[in-house]
C-alpha cells in the first residue's frame, strides 16, 4: 500500500514536471507571434501539440457573435459556420465568456439549465461533446472570446489534472493577447503622435510662409504708400499753384472789367459830344456840313466803341465763370487729397499692424 502511493506520488510529481515545461515551451512560442492571427495559430499549435488535446476552437467577440478564428481537428467544417450568438441561448459559451472563468463539462454529467446551448448552436459538429473545457480569453481583464478543447476522437475525458494545466494555459493565452494588444495600442498611439507631429510641421512650416509673405505685403504697401503720398503732394501742390494762377487771372479780369466800364463812359460821353456837334452844324447851315459828316463818324465810332465794349463784358463774364468753375474743381481736388491722404495713412497703419503681427506669429513659431 505505501509503495504504491510513493509510485503514484512519482508518477503525478513526473507529470507536473511535464506540465511544467509544457507551459514554458507554450510561452516561449505565444512570444514568438508577431500578429494577432498568428497568435491564434500559436495557441491552438500549444494545447494540440504541446498539451496533445484533439480539439481547439477559439471564438472571438466579434459584433455580437463569438466567431470562430482558428480551428483543429474540426473535420472540415467552414469556420463561419462555427459561430455562437453572445447571449444565454449559447448556454455554457456564454457564461465562460461572460464570467470570465473555465467552465467544465464532465462525461455524463447532468447540466444545469444555463449550460445549455440552443438547438442551432447544437447542430454545429465543432463544438459537441460530451466532455470538455471552456476556457475564457481576457484583454485588460475584460472578455475577449473563448477556447473549447476536448479528446472527442480519443474518446478520453477531461480530468482534474487537465483543468490545471489548461486554466494556466488560458492564463498565459490572455496574457500573451493583452501583451499584444498594448503593443498595437501604443504603436498606434505612436503613429497618431507621429503624424500629429508632422502635421504641426507641416502647419508650422505653412505658418511661417504666411509670416514671410506678410512680410512681403507689408513692405509692398508701405512702399505702396508712400508712393502714393508723393503722388497726392504733388497733386495738392499742383491745386495749390492752380488755384494762385486762377486768383491772379481774376484780378487781371477785374482790372480789364474797370477799364470796360471806363471805355463804356467815355463811349457815352462821345456819342453826347457827337448829338452836340450834329445840332450845333445843323444850325450852321452850309457851312457847317463838314462838320456834320465828322460828328456822324465820330457818333458810328462811339456806336462801335460801345459794342466792343459789351462784347468784351460777355467775354469777360465767360471768363470769370470758367475760371470760377476752375476754383470749384480745385476745391474738390483738395478734397480729394485729404481723403486720399486719410486714406493712405489709415492703410499705413494698417501695414504696420500686419508687420506686428507677423513679428507676433514669429515668436510664436519659434
Amino acid at each position: 500500500m505505501h509503495i504504491s502511493i510513493m509510485k503514484l506520488f512519482s508518477k503525478k510529481k513526473k507529470g507536473y514536471k511535464q506540465q511544467a515545461a509544457g507551459l514554458t515551451k507554450i510561452a516561449a512560442a505565444l512570444v514568438t507571434a508577431e500578429t494577432t492571427k498568428d497568435l491564434y495559430n500559436k495557441i491552438a499549435y500549444a494545447a494540440h501539440e504541446i498539451l496533445g488535446f484533439d480539439r481547439i476552437n477559439i471564438l472571438i467577440s466579434r459584433d455580437g457573435w463569438l466567431q470562430c478564428v482558428k480551428s483543429i481537428g474540426n473535420q472540415g467544417e467552414p469556420l463561419e459556420s462555427i459561430k455562437a450568438p453572445i447571449d444565454k441561448s449559447s448556454g455554457v459559451l456564454f457564461l465562460a465568456y461572460s464570467n470570465m472563468k473555465p467552465y467544465w463539462v464532465k462525461k455524463n454529467d447532468k447540466l444545469p439549465p444555463e449550460y445549455r446551448v440552443s438547438r442551432e448552436i447544437a447542430k454545429i459538429r465543432a463544438i459537441r461533446s460530451k466532455s470538455f473545457i471552456i476556457l475564457p480569453l481576457t484583454i485588460n481583464d475584460r472578455p475577449f472570446g473563448i477556447i473549447g478543447i476536448d479528446n472527442k476522437f480519443k474518446k478520453s475525458p477531461i480530468n482534474d489534472d487537465d483543468i490545471q494545466i489548461l486554466t494556466l494555459f488560458s492564463h498565459l493565452a490572455s496574457s500573451r493577447m493583452t501583451n499584444m494588444y498594448r503593443f498595437n495600442e501604443s504603436k498606434k498611439l505612436t503613429e497618431q503622435i507621429q503624424n500629429k507631429m508632422k502635421e504641426l510641421e507641416e502647419k508650422q512650416s505653412a505658418a511661417e510662409n504666411v509670416a514671410e509673405n506678410l512680410d512681403r505685403i507689408q513692405g509692398k504697401l508701405q512702399n505702396a504708400s508712400k508712393a502714393f503720398m508723393k503722388m497726392v503732394d504733388k497733386l495738392y501742390e499742383t491745386g495749390k499753384n492752380l488755384s494762385k494762377a486762377g486768383e491772379t487771372v481774376m484780378q487781371k479780369i477785374e482790372g480789364i472789367d474797370k477799364i470796360t466800364l471806363s471805355i463804356e463812359s467815355v463811349a457815352r460821353e462821345t456819342n453826347l459830344l457827337s448829338l452836340n456837334a450834329a445840332i450845333e452844324a445843323a444850325r450852321a447851315g452850309d457851312a457847317g456840313k463838314s462838320f456834320a459828316v465828322v460828328a456822324d463818324a465820330v457818333r458810328e465810332l462811339s456806336k462801335k466803341t460801345a459794342g466792343d465794349s459789351e462784347n468784351i463784358k460777355i467775354a469777360l463774364d465767360e471768363i470769370k465763370q470758367t475760371t470760377e468753375g476752375l476754383f470749384h474743381q480745385i476745391k474738390i481736388l483738395d478734397k480729394l487729397s485729404e481723403e486720399q491722404t486719410n486714406k493712405i495713412e489709415l492703410l499705413s497703419t494698417s501695414a504696420n499692424e500686419v508687420s506686428k503681427e507677423s513679428e507676433n506669429m514669429k515668436k510664436v513659431l519659434r
